[in-house]
């Protein structure tokens, strides 16, 4: 297995062994069944209405806004909701429910910021979800929904472990126009098809953006993943069919892209640029991937030091491991090695173009111009 980003293996078991703990919540017994206004909301309030906050809600120790109906819209108004991040604090929890909106406001302070289960057409938007301690938005088994310009980044006594959004069972989400930084991982995929993640920036966390075991049918789209200490782009554990176009994956400390375990994925018109290790891998006999029309230059030249015994991966522009592999219409120029090397049953589709690189055979295993 590829160097996964930190929040990866923790994220999964947790999601899965201590999924129960936090999806059954006692409502507050004073919880009443009317219309709240929205200066009436405190710790553990039970939502079943559409509510516009008036005030901050702080200091919460357990829930602090749970849904409890279908077709319900909570708006922040721009306030927040702050817990103290005991185990099992949740800012916003929603279960079973249908067409939940949560909105225009800051959720800080909670073990995981919103947690959504086995539910469809949620919308999240301009959310602020900060100084979580495992995950920021957790979707479980959910379908149709989306999570778009928000900004989460965890508690800095998280030491990175903790992830920013994380996909589990999920379907058919589109996350997009968010900012992630200092994550575990910044945005990640398991067991999770047919989504979309668009336009987001991921940095400074494990892996910028990584879709795991079994994650099919994903497009990768136009994302920045820069400065991440892992890789900015990583598919392994068989995600396989996934798309990954124009995305920028610039300053990783392993490489800007990689592929390990997965098959019949595409790496189309990416830019990887100026990572410490290599600029695009394909490795771990990796199926049926195609690298096409991507930019690689200046990349490898600083390798991190425990790399053994990957370390030939990390001084390429583009480094193929796995022989089914096609290659074709990239440019690779000015990396520490290789602009790109590939081994022997590599196809190579042509028109790959190669200049001032450290080795002056410029390209092993296909044609450079």
């Amino acid at each position: 297995m590829l160097g996964a980003g930190k929040g990866m293996t923790w994220v999964g078991a947790w999601a899965v062994g201590s999924l129960t703990c936090l999806s059954v919540v006692s409502s507050p017994p004073s919880a009443a069944a009317t219309p709240l206004s929205g200066g009436d909301v405190r710790c553990g309030t039970v939502v079943r209405h559409d509510l516009r906050l008036q005030h901050d809600v702080l200091g919460c120790a357990g829930v602090a806004l749970v849904v409890a109906r279908a077709h319900v819209r909570i708006d922040l108004n721009g306030h927040q909701l702050t817990g103290t991040g005991e185990e099992g604090s949740v800012g916003v929890q929603a279960s079973g429910q249908a067409d939940v909106r949560i909105e225009n406001g800051t959720i800080r302070h909670f073990q995981v910021g919103a947690l959504l289960q086995d539910l469809r057409d949620a919308r999240l938007d301009r959310l602020e979800v900060v100084d979580t301690t495992r995950v920021g938005i957790l979707l479980l088994r959910v379908e149709h929904s989306r999570i778009r310009r928000s900004t989460l980044r965890p508690a800095p006594q998280s030491d990175h472990s903790a992830t920013g959004i994380q996909l589990f069972q999920s379907q058919h989400i589109r996350v997009v126009d968010n900012s992630l930084s200092h994550n575990g991982d910044g945005i990640s995929l398991s067991q999770s098809d047919y989504n979309r993640v668009e336009r987001n920036g991921s940095s400074d966390s494990g892996a910028g953006i990584s879709l795991f075991d079994g994650s099919d049918h994903n497009v990768i789209a136009l994302n920045m993943a820069d400065a991440n200490a892992d890789t900015g782009i990583l598919l392994d554990q068989h995600a396989d069919h996934n798309l990954l176009v124009a995305n920028r994956a610039s300053h990783n400390t392993f490489s800007g892209i990689a592929v390990g375990a997965s098959d019949d994925n595409v790496i189309a018109a990416n830019v990887a640029v100026d990572n410490s290790g290599g600029g695009v891998a394909v490795v771990d006999n990796a199926l049926r991937t195609v690298v096409i029309g991507n930019l690689a230059t200046r990349n490898g030249f600083n390798p991190f030091t425990a790399c053994v015994p990957l370390c030939p991966l990390l001084d390429d522009g583009v480094h193929i491991d796995a022989p089914q592999t096609t290659v074709a219409r990239n440019i690779t120029n000015t990396n520490a090695d290789l602009g790109i090397e590939a081994v022997a049953g590599v196809t190579d589709g042509g028109r790959n173009r190669a200049r001032d690189n450290g080795d002056v055979r410029q390209c092993v295993g296909v044609v450079c111009r």
